[in-house]
């Protein structure tokens, strides 16, 4: 959590700059990092691929996902649930513009 915390703000400050080069009409550096823009995008990437099926992971009510699975299995796929949701909470909160369409793009993807 604070590695992705810590992405986040990364990104943050990044738009920041890019907003204020803008606004001063200069050239925006080309070394600026937009890790947490990225995770978002490769989120929905692998979730959107329908052929893994991780979409059922992460909707599946706990009850549904426990009749599929072994006790470890069942473990572990509620640990990532809950995780990936916590994720996307996380995502979410104070959502600057530039990361909107991203955000509802890792969204569509789940």
């Amino acid at each position: 959590p604070l590695k992705i915390k810590q992405l986040r703000n990364e990104n943050d400050e990044a738009i920041r700059i890019i907003a204020t080069c803008h606004h001063r009409g200069i050239d925006v550096p080309d070394d600026l990092r937009r890790d947490f823009e990225e995770l978002m995008k490769l989120i929905h990437d692998l979730y959107a691929n329908s052929s893994l099926q991780l979409e059922i992971e992460y909707w599946a009510p706990v009850e549904q996902a426990h009749s599929f699975h072994s006790s470890h299995l069942y473990q572990t796929q509620s640990l990532r649930q809950t995780s990936l949701f916590k994720f996307v909470r996380l995502a979410g909160d104070l959502l600057p513009p530039p990361l909107f369409a991203p955000y509802v793009s890792m969204l569509h993807g789940l």
